[in-house]
């Protein structure tokens, strides 16, 4: 799929999820280096709106090798927070996070709109939430500029709106017959969604808060 991915003829961005580490532990710390990822996360602003690209694989069981640092303090992460989720979430670091309140300090300061992208969701409940979802939430509730979350992971897809936030997730474009996938276009205060296969067309209104 990659060849094909990187003959587009315009700027195109990763966000790492748990199937992109389905490779040898020796192979996996050179994934975002071959998916051509300036990091695991990172943004980058465009007309006036930020996108920032988190990574929910940053303490985790499957993106990184065994026995390496990471991988141990992910063990130790799971026995305490882990609350009986399954093994492959994953969790957003307190060294991301600290640069998550940066870049959302920095769009306040530029009177940006935030969209986020994370592979993992963080609301509404679920079983494939984040193990530390709660911490994002309470961290996004103290920006109102922030207007979306966009992620992957449940495969049946899903979406609620909390506190002005939009929190999408898109449809899986395995375990199923029919595919799945969106464009999205950003016209003014609005996100508009353009679902083909099985995910829905959406109008997404960018409150102000």
């Amino acid at each position: 799929v990659g060849a094909i991915y990187d003959k587009l003829k315009m700027p195109h961005y990763h966000v790492l999820g748990n199937h992109d580490f389905s490779v040898p532990d020796s192979l996996k710390q050179r994934v975002p280096d071959k998916l051509g990822m300036p990091a695991r996360y990172y943004d980058f602003v465009k007309n006036g709106r930020r996108f920032i690209v988190l990574d929910g694989n940053d303490i985790s069981f499957h993106g990184w090798p065994q026995g390496s640092d990471q991988y141990e303090k992910a063990v130790i992460y799971y026995e305490k927070h882990g609350n009986g989720s399954p093994r492959w979430n994953g969790a957003i670091g307190p060294e991301q996070i600290a640069w998550l309140k940066g870049r959302l300090d920095l769009a306040t300061e530029n009177a940006e709109k935030v969209i986020l992208f994370c592979h993992f969701p963080v609301w509404p409940e679920n079983i494939h939430n984040l193990w530390n979802d709660g911490e994002l939430l309470e961290l996004i509730a103290k920006y109102p500029v922030v207007k979306a979350w966009v992620n992957g992971h449940n495969h049946a897809g899903n979406y609620a709106e909390k506190d002005g936030v939009h929190y999408l997730t898109l449809k899986g474009m395995v375990d199923t017959e029919r595919n799945s996938w969106a464009v999205f276009s950003i016209r003014g205060d609005e996100i508009i969604v353009k679902g083909y296969g099985r995910e829905a067309d959406r109008v997404l209104g960018l409150k102000q808060k």
